[in-house]
């Protein structure tokens, strides 16, 4: 019995190790392979395009550091979901791609990981938009209705279909996969719609605190 709960942690830290190489660095990365692809198809890199790869590659360094040390995310004195705004206009820019990010205010509280989990999963959908999704505007909008927090993602982009989404080898897929379990942690919702040539709308939703 021991050697079985010994053997369940060792997975379940591989999962989370899995999860951290994924969000802190992959999704830095990620960003900055698609600057890069953007410059290249442009045939030429700018000081403005220079800047915003700076600013991709620095947050990769960030990312591994933070992981090297254990830490979830270095002390910038910003909130988690101010820098995935900063990043989804930050990356968006990049494309070509106009944002709208509007946020209801409010003075109820959200509990800390539920504010991080919610804010790494908002930088994995701008970065699959990028991706994927040949967008030329993104609306992002934030409300605390009823005891929870919502964020809804939508973009005018090419669509697909989500049921047909699979983790492939290269980790295609995986990030639709991870913010479904990461949501599903918190008691909360990942849903996606979207059809071809429709667009896609993306619902993350959580209780502002952590059940009991």
């Amino acid at each position: 019995m021991a050697e079985r709960r010994r053997e369940r942690k060792i997975i379940s830290e591989r999962q989370e190790l899995a999860r951290e190489v994924h969000d802190e660095v992959g999704q830095a990365l990620s960003g900055l392979l698609v600057q890069i692809r953007l410059a290249k198809a442009r045939g030429s890199a700018g000081d403005a395009e220079l800047q915003v790869l700076e600013r991709a590659a620095r947050s990769a360094v960030d990312g591994a550091r933070a992981l090297a040390y254990g830490f979830r995310h270095l002390n910038r004195g910003i909130g988690h979901l101010e820098h995935a705004r900063s990043f989804s206009e930050t990356l968006l820019r990049a494309a070509g791609c106009a944002l709208s990010w509007t946020e209801e205010r409010t003075d109820e509280r959200v509990a800390g990981k539920t504010l991080r989990e919610i804010g790494r999963v908002v930088k994995e959908s701008i970065t699959n938009v990028v991706r994927h999704a040949n967008a030329k505007s993104v609306r992002v909008r934030l409300e605390y209705p009823d005891g929870l927090i919502r964020v809804t993602i939508r973009d005018d982009g090419i669509g697909f279909t989500p049921h047909n989404v699979r983790p492939s080898r290269d980790g295609r897929g995986l990030g639709l996969v991870g913010n479904a379990e990461r949501m599903a942690r918190l008691g909360g919702v990942f849903d996606v719609r979207s059809a071809k040539k429709g667009g896609t709308r993306i619902l993350i939703e959580a209780p502002r605190k952590p059940s009991s």
